[in-house]
């Protein structure tokens, strides 16, 4: 607890406070292919970093599963201006619910040890797909200073987890933590965030770090949040 407190107090003060760097560096990723993925757009001059975790290791459960295709938390950092010399990170997490009842979601809620995060303009009309068997809505949360505090809380559980359960002193029985998320529609579904998003976010929190990305990470205009104490919550 002590070390996820530590971590998160240095993540807020890195959001708020480090000038952002003139330029991203992919150093790190190229040297780490087995751990990411990088998927180059010449046209629009961007690129996508995902960690190579499987949909399935990524998939979550919810009492309208599509019979075809996972349900997925799954995080990724969008390179804007990918071939100029003042390349930009996005961090972002795409919400893919994939489902026999399509509820139209027009935001999520996540709670995490006490205080629930609702992340409004999440969902657009174009990233609804439908077919005959299942419709897939595809839900967007992008980081950025105005959304800093969920996302420093969580950089340092799934750090501190990931230390805890991976690192060379770790313990494969440690259990990762807890979080709810809460889909807004035309009616709320609610479910657990699946344990591999924690290893996800974790690897790419440990990137941006070593790339001292963070600063252009909380200069981003984020998806807005909400913020708001749970019942019952300590303050």
């Amino acid at each position: 607890m002590k070390k996820a407190l530590a971590l998160l107090c240095a993540l807020v003060l890195l959001l708020h406070a480090l000038p952002a760097v003139a330029d991203f560096n992919l150093n790190y990723f190229t040297e780490n292919s087995s751990i990411f993925t990088i998927d180059v757009n010449k046209e629009k001059s961007v690129a996508f970093i995902e960690t190579v975790m499987t949909a399935q290791e990524l998939a979550f459960e919810h009492k309208y599963e599509s019979p075809t295709q996972y349900s997925l938390l799954r995080n990724d950092i969008l390179v804007l201006d990918y071939f100029s010399t003042n390349r930009s990170p996005v961090f972002r997490t795409w919400i893919y619910y994939c489902t026999t009842k399509p509820i139209y979601v027009h935001s999520v809620t996540f709670e995490l040890n006490g205080t629930a995060y609702t992340f409004t303009d999440v969902a657009s009309s174009d990233r609804v797909i439908t077919n005959e068997q299942d419709t897939e809505e595809d839900l967007l949360i992008r980081y950025g200073g105005n959304n800093s505090d969920f996302l420093a809380k969580v950089m340092a559980e799934a750090a501190s987890y990931a230390f805890s359960h991976y690192g060379d002193d770790g313990d494969p029985n440690v259990q990762p933590p807890k979080m709810k998320m809460i889909l807004h529609g035309i009616e709320d579904i609610e479910l657990d965030v699946p344990d591999g998003f924690w290893t996800d976010f974790a690897l790419l929190t440990v990137a941006l770090v070593t790339t001292e990305s963070l600063g252009q990470i909380g200069k981003n205009t984020g998806t807005p949040c909400t913020i708001r104490q749970l019942d019952g919550a300590a303050d």
